[in-house]
């Protein structure tokens, strides 16, 4: 499908990775954080993330855990993420390592996510590389040379050292092998003075579609650094209708791949190790549906 682009793909790909990954940070390899990586079958999208937590919701929503992508460091050079609504295909998700490029992109209507502070950070002695996709303005960062050299027989352009790594994933070529994510770790604490950010923040996972109960969302937001109080306060004062969100993960899981029974649906939407919705919202779900 084609996307409304808002900033040229190939402008993005020449000077973003490529121009600002150009030296290569000290990192301890004693301190790594593993990098999931994901892919969405329906736009083949390939997303990063060292979130625990946006792994098992982009699972859950149909995406692919492939494994690892690399290991980053605790610290170094920044890494952005930013999300472009106008798209639906292999380009809606962006990573850079200039905080210009990243402003500059906010300016044109795309998202800086994580409140614009790194999601994660370059460093240590593992290159990783970066190709483009110019049918859907995709971009595939790995630190498998015969991955890339693939991706650039097919048809992929650009081929770049994007940024460094403290250790290559679990990848061997375009096969990744099943991991077990590890649990995220505990969030520092952050002060009240956060409750604007914190209800900014929930917004946005709510516009990009992460029908989330109010759990999840306090679970979401304080492992992205908000206290307790902050991230109730974002959850409650979002203006989420999670009833409508539990009907919206209902859907989800009553058609393919998953063809759920109502009862089966039910039980997952209440479970703590599922949605965590109330019973309540679970049964105006099943109600609605």
């Amino acid at each position: 499908m084609k996307k409304t682009i808002l900033f040229s793909a190939a402008a993005i790909a020449a000077v973003g990775m490529g121009m600002s990954a150009a030296k290569e940070a000290s990192a301890s390899t004693n301190d790594q954080v593993p990098l999931y990586r994901l892919y969405n079958p329906n736009s083949g999208e390939h997303f990063y993330t060292t979130s625990y937590y946006e792994a098992q919701v982009d699972y859950d929503a149909g995406w692919n855990i492939e494994g690892v992508g690399w290991q980053t460091p605790s610290s170094g050079d920044p890494v952005y993420r930013l999300f472009n609504p106008n798209a639906r295909d292999a380009g809606s998700h962006y990573y850079t390592m200039s905080s210009y490029e990243a402003s500059h992109l906010q300016s044109l209507g795309w998202i800086w996510e994580n409140n614009q502070k790194a999601l994660f950070y370059s460093g240590g002695s593992t290159p990783v590389y970066v190709d483009y996709n110019p049918n859907d303005g995709g971009h595939n960062y790995t630190t498998s040379r015969f991955e890339a050299d693939n991706l650039i027989k097919a048809g992929w352009k650009y081929d770049a050292l994007a940024m460094h790594a403290t250790g290559a994933g679990n990848q061997d070529g375009a096969k990744i092998h099943p991991v077990v994510i590890a649990p995220a770790p505990e969030p520092a604490p952050v002060t009240t003075a956060e409750k604007d950010n914190a209800v900014e923040t929930a917004k946005q996972y709510q516009s990009i579609g992460f029908n989330m109960s109010r759990q999840r969302m306090i679970d979401q937001l304080k492992y992205e650094g908000f206290g307790d109080g902050d991230a109730q306060y974002g959850a409650d004062n979002a203006g989420i209708d999670w009833n409508a969100n539990a009907l919206a993960a209902a859907r989800t899981y009553s058609g393919s791949p998953f063809n759920m029974s109502k009862s089966a649906i039910y039980d997952q939407l209440v479970s703590e190790y599922g949605e965590k919705f109330t019973p309540g919202q679970a049964q105006y779900a099943i109600d609605h549906l």
